[in-house]
């Protein structure tokens, strides 16, 4: 005799969650906000966190439903020039340093022409991150963004918290 079971828990905790913002009309004024980062403290962001949290949330609410707190880790949000570097390792490293109390790890492209490909270790799938993309993916997936092609690609990277899982 078979016996099939349904699928036990949320089917959207290993997967990545993508949607292209180009055409918010809010979009450009984010840009100008964060490539201001670059030149200095995070200070001002309001726009930017606002329209962040909306996001976060409707993403957080649709997929993967974990209790947040706090829009960014210590030390976020960060911008990353893509165009030349070798790959490399977002997200599992944000569990250690939050000791636990990272739940998703947020990439948005900022600038530029470029893009990349970004896969997640035990993820069904993987996607491409170019301006105007926002990525949100669970923190304990390890992610692993491939250098930038077809020119140079910016992308403000954030870590949102809650409290630890049990």
């Amino acid at each position: 005799m078979a016996i099939s079971f349904p699928p036990l828990g949320n089917q959207m905790l290993d997967l990545i969650g993508a949607a292209d913002v180009r055409g918010d009309r809010t979009f450009s004024d984010l840009v100008d906000q964060a490539e201001a980062m670059a030149s200095g403290p995070a200070a001002g962001l309001t726009l930017f966190d606002e329209w962040l949290v909306g996001a976060v949330n409707y993403a957080n609410d649709q997929s993967y439903r974990f209790w947040l707190t706090q829009l960014h880790a210590p030390g976020y949000p960060r911008l990353s020039d893509l165009d030349d570097v070798p790959t490399h390792s977002l997200g599992g490293s944000a569990l250690r340093v939050a000791r636990g109390t990272a739940k998703l790890v947020v990439l948005l492209g900022v600038s530029g022409s470029g893009s990349a490909r970004v896969s997640a270790h035990g993820a069904k799938e993987s996607t491409t991150i170019a301006p105007g993309s926002l990525l949100v993916v669970p923190a304990y997936l390890t992610l692993e963004v491939s250098p930038a092609v077809d020119g140079p690609l910016r992308v403000m990277n954030t870590v949102v918290l809650g409290p630890a899982f049990r």
